[in-house]
């Protein structure tokens, strides 16, 4: 059946489309002025029952994603939904439906009562904007409202870096009134039928140096001068991913004491080399000390860190100490042989004089010149000598390079060149190319004990109590 309406004087014929459409623009109208009945004589600045119990508000929270940890600053970053319900007489309707009013800009607080939730620990806080403002507002019949918004906010926490890299963070948000005491608001995680849903709920929890490894919720009264409010607690247990440290920090670290190891290899003659290998390392493993500490807080305890860094500094002075002790050690014995060697020269010089045998002794080299052919040692004189008894010098090349001289018998052998083969047996002369005992035992001892180190250090501070 076709329904006849009037239009511009004459009849038109409505379609079952136009009917529809008819009928839903009824409804709307009807919805539109439920609206406006709502809110006729409503109060936004006073709460539900406000001479009665407290308002009652539930909570949800789902985690979007999680921003930057940062251990400088001990600030955590979070992206969530936050959804309160909460029941408010006044906004009971006859409509079939959720009544879902559109907000665009328009904040809810600007409509109708809405609870002054705050973030007890937030630094700072935005709210999405793009391309609307991120509210939800649905108003049941019976007047239950639902208020959902999506906010990224960060957060305090109060890090303990300890056993730092190994450390694990306890971390948290809190949500309570601002004005309100319990004597009007009171908190509570939403309760579900289904003991298996939650109120909070992770959906990413992607960080890039550390594992979310557990969360809680829980709901406490906190004192404050002005009165008792209902507080909301949500927290997180960050576990520090240990890959990033052992890559950044302590390979570069083991390394940089192993090659400090490496001047116990070379002759203890070779002073250049061992010293500045035992200064570089320390150097380096100073800097890179510093680096690490920058990107943390100023703290005042010792941190596991700092003691790895400590014993590893320590494994490179005493390298270099090794070898100040190794120096002192052989100056000594050599003093001693020189005043051996002293007492020969004097002792040979009571014999007559076609007795005498070459005696070495220190001198200068600057009355000769010096050249080695096939391990003998040739020597020039210069200068006229006139007495039997002179000395020359001459350059022990198989005694690295140390300078002495030698007391002849006869004047003939002063003015004659001649090659003069040292007096120095085989044994004498490949004792300077063995390494010394100090040397050869802290090629051991410095790895060993490092190690133990080591191993102690991974046992003590990898505690994975939560």
């Amino acid at each position: 059946m076709l329904s006849l309406v009037s239009h511009n004087g004459g009849l038109h014929t409505l379609t079952k489309d136009e009917k529809k459409d008819d009928v839903i623009r009824k409804r709307d109208v009807n919805v539109h002025s439920e609206w406006r009945r709502m809110l006729n004589g409503y109060s936004r600045y006073v709460r539900p029952n406000f001479t009665g119990t407290p308002t009652l508000v539930s909570l949800e929270v789902t985690v979007l994603s999680f921003g930057e940890l940062n251990e400088r600053d001990m600030t955590f970053t979070i992206n969530f939904f936050l959804r309160q319900r909460w029941y408010d007489y006044r906004l009971r309707h006859n409509l079939s439906a959720t009544f879902t009013p559109l907000l665009g800009r328009t904040n809810p607080a600007d409509i109708i009562w809405v609870p002054d939730t705050v973030f007890i620990n937030a630094m700072k806080s935005t709210k999405q904007q793009v391309t609307n403002n991120h509210d939800k507002l649905d108003i049941k019949s019976n007047g239950e409202v639902l208020w959902g918004q999506r906010v990224t906010t960060i957060y305090s926490c109060a890090m303990k870096f300890h056993n730092y890299p190994m450390d694990i963070q306890h971390c948290g948000i809190g949500m309570q009134s601002y004005a309100y005491t319990d004597r009007h608001l009171i908190y509570q995680w939403r309760k579900y039928p289904n003991s298996s849903e939650k109120p909070v709920y992770l959906l990413n929890d992607h960080l890039p140096q550390f594992h979310v490894v557990k969360t809680s919720y829980h709901h406490q009264m906190m004192s404050y001068a002005l009165g008792n409010y209902s507080v909301l607690y949500y927290n997180f247990v960050f576990k520090r991913k240990l890959s990033v440290s052992l890559i950044q920090i302590f390979f570069p670290t083991i390394s940089i004491v192993g090659v400090s190891w490496s001047s116990f290899f070379f002759h203890k003659n070779c002073v250049s080399p061992r010293v500045s290998f035992g200064t570089t390392t320390m150097f380096t493993l100073s800097f890179l000390w510093g680096k690490v500490n920058r990107g943390l807080p100023k703290v005042s305890y010792i941190k596991a860190i700092d003691t790895y860094f400590m014993v590893s500094f320590t494994f490179i002075m005493l390298s270099l100490l090794e070898y100040a002790t190794l120096i002192n050690s052989d100056s000594q014995s050599k003093k001693e042989k020189t005043k051996d060697r002293a007492l020969s020269v004097n002792s040979r010089r009571m014999l007559p004089l076609e007795k005498r045998i070459p005696i070495f002794k220190n001198m200068s080299k600057k009355d000769c010149d010096i050249y080695s052919i096939s391990g003998r040692l040739t020597i020039r004189r210069h200068k006229e000598i006139q007495e039997a008894e002179k000395s020359i010098q001459l350059v022990d090349l198989n005694n690295r390079g140390k300078v002495s001289s030698i007391v002849y018998s006869t004047e003939e052998e002063l003015t004659k060149e001649k090659v003069i083969k040292p007096h120095i047996s085989r044994n004498d002369t490949n004792q300077h190319l063995i390494p010394s005992r100090l040397d050869i035992a802290s090629r051991f001892m410095f790895p060993i004990s490092f190690l133990a180190f080591n191993l102690f250090f991974w046992n003590y501070y990898s505690d994975d109590t939560i």
